[in-house]
């Protein structure tokens, strides 16, 4: 069992991914799903696959991500990302790539999280800083 926390900082774009969307045809409806991953979510998972830990994390865990937005010309003196893509979007495309780089057994472990998403200050390229540490449950008395 792990039980150290595990940084890895990854550098590129932040992106969502596409969810299954249904439309309806003739008054009947049909799921679409996007076969095609996004070239973020292949980043994070062959990134995650080379600096894996050597054994997966199991229980509870907590989990801290700080995404770099890329900065515009237009918002040189904001710190706060607050425009698209938001918060669930652009933590499912790196959760799934973790799932299956198999950093852990699934994202549902994950009890405690925190999210940043600001841009990306000058010296730091655009991407995502995951920490991931295990929750220790206390014993009963």
């Amino acid at each position: 069992m792990n039980l150290d926390p595990w940084v890895i900082v990854i550098v590129g774009i932040p992106k969502s991914q596409q969810r299954p969307r249904t439309f309806f045809i003739k008054g009947r409806s049909k799921p679409v799903t996007w076969s095609k991953k996004s070239t973020w979510y292949s980043l994070v998972y062959y990134e995650a696959l080379e600096h894996r830990p050597k054994e997966k994390f199991e229980g509870p865990l907590e989990v801290k991500t700080f995404f770099r937005m890329p900065r515009p010309k237009s918002r040189k003196n904001e710190v706060w990302h607050i425009t698209k893509p938001d918060e669930d979007n652009l933590k499912k495309p790196v959760f799934d790539a973790l799932t299956h780089a198999q950093v852990w057994r699934d994202d549902s472990q994950i009890c405690v999280s925190h999210f940043t998403k600001q841009y990306a200050v000058d010296g730091f390229e655009p991407g995502v800083t995951i920490e991931i540490e295990p929750l220790y449950e206390k014993k009963k008395r």
